[in-house]
């Protein structure tokens, strides 16, 4: 594990970019490294920005952590059922912010991620047996009712 640092602030992140992919509706997670790199305990907020953040879940967001302390974070993927195949750009941000301060401001890094919504192969087979199971179905139902109807008259 080799941390990015942020210069004099004291936070150091592991891996330096991340890469999601699932299919459509599918799922994937990664793990986010934050160091505690100061000489004091400090808190840290993590979050996302960019286009379809509500697609990731990040936990802990917010946490605290002692000098020299390590915390995972998780970064899950969910993408939408109904997303076409696409790559996707969006940002980590790992704000660090002073333990003992009211104040809400912070220094931080941003952790480049992409996000790849791919095709998913073994799930092509079932989609054509679907298509296939609407189209014969309904074509068995209406051969068997014209049978029954006919052989009334």
């Amino acid at each position: 594990m080799i941390p990015t640092p942020a210069g004099a602030i004291g936070l150091g992140v592991s891996p330096g970019n991340l890469e999601l992919s699932a299919p459509p509706g599918g799922k994937d997670a990664k793990i986010l490294h934050v160091i505690n790199q100061s000489g004091s305990s400090s808190r840290f907020e993590v979050y996302a920005e960019g286009p379809h953040t509500d697609w990731l879940t990040i936990s802990p967001a917010e946490f605290s952590l002692n000098a020299g302390g390590i915390q995972e974070v998780q970064i899950a993927l969910k993408s939408p059922l109904t997303t076409r195949p696409a790559s996707h750009r969006l940002t980590i941000c790992v704000v660090t912010m002073s333990a003992d301060s009211e104040l809400r401001f912070g220094a931080g890094v941003k952790v480049p991620a992409n996000v790849n919504v791919i095709t998913d192969a073994p799930l092509m087979p079932l989609n054509w047996w679907l298509i296939i199971g609407a189209v014969i179905l309904p074509a068995i139902v209406a051969v068997c009712v014209t049978r029954r109807w006919r052989s009334r008259y």
